[in-house]
């Protein structure tokens, strides 16, 4: 007896002790194995390109792609699509349904032949009466559309000529009262039109004033919290947690940061001198990353064509151990704790 209490325990021990140890792996698998991203995309009057994110290819693969300004984007598990593992599943639930009535259709006699035979000659009946009936409905409505037809005419004809009659036996008073009443007409509508479009326009006005008075009763109660804010700003711990942050931001863009990227611009505006203010401003962009930027500007024609790249890795790792330092520091815990005082109060 105890030699099974023993072995018993044995084997689950060593169960237990595997599944910890392919959690273990899977945890580091997670945390150490880079997830990484290639894109590639051309702007040439329309927008076009495609890129991929991929974890342990290929267990997880994330496709994307662009047409003309149009994103698409499609998920991979082990090589195939959402789509293909939701097919190959269909196909073997009706596989799996046929074998079943193959099997439950054995049993039953061949006396159900007859059957079929009496419901085709009914069905055939019926078929050939319908078509009767719709060929003398259609002859029907023929003759009654085509005595219609003769007395619209007949009527319309009628009625065009007691309208001429009418008009023409307007005198020139009639006629000048009725233009007066058509100009005074056609001014209402035009100054209805205009009061309702000066009406939309004060209700803008209305609403961005209430914006405006909105914002300068939350720059008052900034105000009035101003001295608070400076006692705050002036202390050791908020300065500590303020240069914690400002580091590990630091390192966050470091772990974002593409490995290899690129970016080809040919630019132009028609004019020379707009042309000059842009570029002074791209200058700034081209000091940074000139190595992997091209700009080739146009002095004559208005232009825009680009196309870029970029490949790089993220380790959840790295973002997993900057996002615990910052939860788990004190200083930033109580500035946190400051901020969520003051929106209460």
């Amino acid at each position: 007896m105890w030699y099974v209490i023993v072995g018993f325990l044995k084997w689950t021990g060593i169960l237990l002790l595997v599944l910890f140890a392919l959690l273990v792996l899977l945890l580091l698998l997670v945390l150490f194995l880079p997830v990484r991203y290639r894109f590639e995309a051309e702007y040439r009057e329309s927008l076009a390109g495609g890129g991929w994110v991929r974890w342990l290819y290929p267990v997880l693969e994330v496709r994307l792609q662009i047409e003309e300004n149009h994103p698409k984007t499609q998920i991979r598990i082990l090589g195939r699509s959402i789509e293909a593992w939701k097919k190959g599943l269909g196909r073997r639930k009706a596989s799996a349904g046929k074998e079943k009535t193959q099997t439950g259709g054995e049993k039953k006699p061949e006396a159900i032949t007859e059957k079929p035979v009496i419901e085709k000659s009914a069905v055939e009946k019926s078929t050939i009466e319908k078509s009767v009936v719709e060929e003398t409905k259609t002859i029907v409505e023929k003759a009654n559309s085509s005595k219609k037809e003769g007395k619209a005419s007949d009527g319309e004809a009628f009625y065009e000529g007691k309208e001429e009659n009418s008009t023409s036996g307007l005198s020139w008073w009639e006629k000048l009262v009725q233009t007066i009443k058509g100009f005074f007409t056609a001014v209402r509508t035009w100054l209805l039109k205009l009061w309702e479009r000066l009406v939309a326009i004060w209700e803008k006005i209305t609403g961005f004033r209430q914006k405006l008075n909105s914002l300068w009763e939350k720059a008052k109660g900034l105000w009035g919290n101003w001295e608070q804010i400076r006692k705050v700003l002036h202390q050791e711990s908020t300065k500590k947690a303020l240069a914690l942050l400002w580091q590990e931001c630091k390192r966050l863009l470091l772990a974002l940061k593409p490995k290899k990227y690129s970016l080809w611009l040919h630019y132009g505006t028609g004019d020379a001198y707009t042309l000059a203010q842009h570029l002074r401003i791209l200058a700034v962009v081209y000091g940074l990353c000139g190595e992997h930027i091209t700009i080739e500007p146009d002095w004559e024609e208005k232009v825009l064509l680009a196309k870029g790249s970029v490949k790089g890795r993220i380790r959840i790792f790295t973002l997993a151990r900057i996002c615990i330092k910052v939860v788990t520091d004190k200083n930033v815990k109580r500035l946190w704790k400051q901020i969520s005082e003051w929106e209460r109060s």
